[in-house]
């Protein structure tokens, strides 16, 4: 499609990106299996390129409706957990530790049929996972959905949640020492949510529906 081949060349111009991703360390049977994939991905290139971004932040706001329609618009994957979950085809319960290599397969996957870019949604969800795909596969932006009144980690009611919160400080941050994070902050118009998410991606002349 006319607009990902454009949107690509033109969004890595626009935003640079700081330093060299962090690797993925680690000597066991699963470490070693992770890092043949990454050498897989890693190893299978699709021109042109296209966009590769990343979408965290609360469901609350609404993040996969906005994740969808961008990869519409771009004409490139919206990878999710649950969409992870749905095609893996093994006969046993799928869980947290095993999505990380589900990632790199689909992504490999993707490659093969030469899907030129991808948009993560609500993947990675760690750090760790961050540096997995960091060393697979080159991330442009991570956009970072933020509610205007969301519970701060000190208001946060129990232990599972503070947990949750402070792993997500440090994954933000950990993109955000890269230069590689947009905090987006949504307001109560979907409408106008969306032209400005277009606007902080310089991707605002590729919606047909602002020509209007």
């Amino acid at each position: 499609m006319a607009a990902i081949s454009r949107a690509g060349p033109r969004f890595l111009e626009w935003w640079t990106s700081a330093g060299s991703p962090h690797r993925y360390d680690g000597d066991s049977p699963e470490a070693t299996a992770m890092k043949e994939l990454q050498s897989m991905v890693t190893e299978c290139e699709v021109e042109p390129r296209g966009l590769r971004l990343v979408f965290i932040g609360s469901p609350a706001t609404e993040r996969k409706l906005y994740a969808l329609r961008l990869a519409e618009l771009l004409d490139v994957p919206c990878i999710s957990t649950a969409s992870l979950i749905s095609e893996d085809r093994r006969p046993k319960i799928v869980n947290a530790a095993m999505i990380p290599e589900l990632l790199l397969k689909r992504l490999e996957e993707g490659c093969l049929r030469a899907e030129a870019g991808f948009i993560l949604d609500g993947i990675p969800r760690t750090t760790r996972q961050a540096k997995t795909l960091d060393q697979a596969q080159g991330i442009d932006l991570v956009v970072n959905f933020k509610c205007k009144n969301e519970t701060s980690l000190e208001s946060a009611s129990n232990h599972a949640q503070r947990h949750k919160q402070n792993t997500t400080r440090m994954l933000e941050q950990y993109y955000r020492n890269q230069n590689r994070l947009l905090d987006f902050e949504v307001g109560d118009d979907q409408v106008k949510n969306w032209q400005r998410l277009l606007a902080a991606l310089n991707l605002q002349d590729l919606d047909d529906s602002l020509e209007d």
